[in-house]
């Protein structure tokens, strides 16, 4: 990949109280490690990072680098940004799966809304590679390494997360994740044990996004 870059890494979320967070995502079925002022959830291809540094709905992606001083020259040289998402460079260490009570596996995609998705496309082939980033009617997708980029307008998000009941953030900025999950009909068990609410749409599980502090959330079958 150019920049010698490896890919989107992890999602940091704002979440104001961290031991609510910690109750909130532990109902949730995941599993959780504190790091400083910050909870990880750990995933076979990345993580998720609950802040108390930051307010809730606040949500930031990081870009993993196989040389980070190499790949900050890159990028800086070419000029490159990512539309739609606030992001940052990290060069973090090889991070062991957890064992998550609702079977989670991956990040399995990353939804920013913005105010034009095919003006957003140049860039992310800029960033990813010739043709990284694929035009639809509704949406981009970007193939980034790891988890999948979704770009959409306001009605693309409707059309793409029609299960999310969101308040969209104003563009551009992170609205919603996605997490694949081994058995959704284990996870929907157990998170209706736990007093979750949550929407059945096929192979999409979604939880309301006040119990995600702010930012949409999905489960899907791996």
């Amino acid at each position: 990949m150019p920049h010698d870059l490896i890919g989107f890494q992890s999602v940091t979320i704002g979440v104001g109280d961290l031991d609510a967070a910690r109750r909130q995502f532990g109902l949730l079925g995941f599993a959780l490690r504190s790091d400083g002022d910050a909870s990880v959830v750990a995933f076979g291809n990345g993580h998720l990072r609950l802040c108390s540094s930051q307010p809730s709905g606040y949500g930031a992606v990081a870009l993993a680098s196989r040389d980070l001083t190499k790949t900050q020259a890159s990028l800086g040289a070419a000029g490159l940004e990512t539309p739609g998402l606030q992001t940052h460079l990290t060069e973090a260490p090889a991070q062991a799966a957890a064992l998550h009570p609702n079977g989670a596996l991956a990040l399995a995609s990353l939804t920013a809304v913005v105010d034009s998705p095919e003006a957003a496309l140049p860039a992310y082939d800029r960033l990813f590679g010739m043709f990284a980033a694929t035009p639809t009617d509704a949406m981009v997708t970007v193939h980034g390494g790891g988890p999948l980029l979704f770009l959409v307008d306001e009605d693309g998000f409707d059309h793409l997360h029609s299960n999310l009941q969101s308040r969209l953030p104003k563009p551009p900025a992170l609205a919603a994740l996605a997490i694949a999950v081994a058995d959704l009909d284990a996870a929907e068990t157990l998170l209706s044990a736990n007093g979750v609410k949550t929407s059945r749409s096929g192979p999409s599980l979604a939880i309301a996004p006040d119990d995600c502090f702010g930012l949409g959330l999905e489960l899907v079958e791996s």
